[in-house]
């Protein structure tokens, strides 16, 4: 192979690279962006009560500490028609499985929404 083959060879290589860190870092920025909008919206002046606000019993996997924060943000999450983000909020969030995220959250709809 020439030298101008391998160069053009490792340029789509490192083009290919590129781009998908470009991707990743646009995914990023976008949550980013989400996340800043919930806070602004619940700085400003929240849609619901605080008083509102109640969640489904936790398992014995789930920790009780910040779940007021969590729900709120899950909620707004189901509120913005996001249920997938929600349910992958709360994975990341506390350790469970998807079928244990999945019926919390449509549990906390159900109970709030």
């Amino acid at each position: 192979m020439e030298t101008s083959g391998i160069l053009a060879v490792i340029a789509i290589v490192i083009s290919l690279f590129l781009f998908i860190k470009v991707t990743s870092l646009q995914s990023q920025m976008n949550n980013l962006k989400a996340d800043l909008e919930w806070m602004r919206n619940r700085a400003g002046s929240p849609s619901f009560p605080a008083s509102a606000v109640t969640s489904p019993p936790p398992t014995e996997k789930q920790e009780t500490s910040g779940s007021s924060d969590l729900d709120e943000r899950l909620l707004y999450l189901l509120r913005s028609g996001q249920k997938i983000k929600a349910i992958k909020k709360l994975r990341e969030a506390r350790p469970m499985g998807l079928k244990e995220a999945k019926e919390y959250v449509e549990a906390l709809e159900r109970d709030v929404l």
